[in-house]
């Protein structure tokens, strides 16, 4: 992650505390390629910590 990318993480982290309801009305928007693909990663990282999805992914 760059340097002050910070904001990414506390984005990441909030949006996986709310509750499954809650996610699905919550939409997470960044701007610039590299930071919806880091934010993004981190997301998918903590579904799958708390076993919401599963394998390896496509990518």
């Amino acid at each position: 992650m760059e340097a002050g990318a910070d904001h990414l993480k506390v984005t990441a982290q909030k949006w996986l505390e709310l509750s499954p309801d809650d996610r699905e009305r919550t939409a997470i928007y960044s701007s610039g390629r590299a930071a919806r693909g880091e934010l993004n990663r981190m997301v998918q990282q903590g579904l799958k910590a708390e076993g919401a999805i599963q394998g390896k992914g496509l990518g």
